[in-house]
């Protein structure tokens, strides 16, 4: 059983008795009601932004360089979105777990996600203006996560497709 606190405002209306308000009387309520706790960060979320995190240090050691990070559509999102050393704009989905996880991180890109994933890839090169003959590539980045140590195992997998 998880026990969550909830907030509570408290507000203090006060208007006037009657429209003509004569003698100056005033009705005052307190007007109580929950509010939702700030977005608190699980700890998947957590593990998913340090992976991001990995993802991108780990393709600027390999001669990458950042265009954008975390491009929202209602589509879906790109994580990474970088330009490969031979010029070549990669889309970088990133999956991250803990060392021990009974599934690999690769096995969480379905078609139903890669098809959402490329739709998404599709509107950032309308929205950006990217020129039609820019080559492009849709790449996965894998990071598990070693409780003890902290560290990352990093697996680059190119040019991931539908097909």
């Amino acid at each position: 059983m998880v026990l969550r606190s909830i907030r509570i405002a408290e507000f203090r209306v006060r208007f006037p008795v009657s429209p003509q308000n004569l003698g100056g009387q005033v009705a005052e309520f307190r007007v109580r009601f929950p509010v939702s706790p700030q977005k608190m960060i699980t700890q998947r979320r957590a593990t998913g932004n340090t992976g991001e995190e990995k993802a991108a240090e780990y393709l600027i050691s390999e001669g990458y360089s950042i265009i954008e990070r975390n491009f929202n559509t209602k589509f879906g999102e790109i994580d990474v979105v970088a330009r490969s050393p031979g010029g070549d704009i990669v889309f970088v989905e990133v999956k991250s777990v803990k060392k021990g996880s009974y599934i690999a991180p690769e096995e969480n890109i379905t078609f139903h996600k890669l098809r959402k994933f490329a739709r998404t890839v599709e509107m950032f090169l309308f929205v950006r203006k990217i020129s039609p003959e820019q080559k492009w590539q849709m790449d996965s980045i894998s990071a598990v996560f070693d409780d003890v140590s902290g560290e990352a195992e990093i697996r680059h997998i190119e040019n991931i497709n539908i097909h």
